[in-house]
């Protein structure tokens, strides 16, 4: 995953478990309304269905993304799976 600079996801939940590892860059993490930093040599848990974003500081940031097959997305509020090609 690479995030521009100052850059940042949309506000979303995923159905799966996900470990966030950065190789570059730091991001910073909301999950459920609760705000971490994250930077190279570092991981992030993000439990399944959890509110989440993720914004890259300062500069373009860019992390190795763990999670199970066929992980899905959805907008807060929508019961609408949304799939992730790359989660296939």
């Amino acid at each position: 995953m690479e995030i521009d600079a100052e850059m940042s996801t949309p506000v979303h939940i995923i159905d799966r478990e996900q470990v966030w590892m950065p190789v570059s860059g730091e991001f910073e993490v909301v999950v459920d309304g609760v705000t971490e930093r994250v930077k190279a040599g570092q991981a992030i848990v993000l439990p399944a269905g959890v509110v989440r974003q993720m914004k890259a500081v300062d500069s373009a940031a860019e992390a190795f993304v763990a999670m199970t097959v066929g992980g899905k997305a959805m907008m807060p509020g929508s019961e609408n799976k949304i799939p992730l090609p790359w989660a296939e």
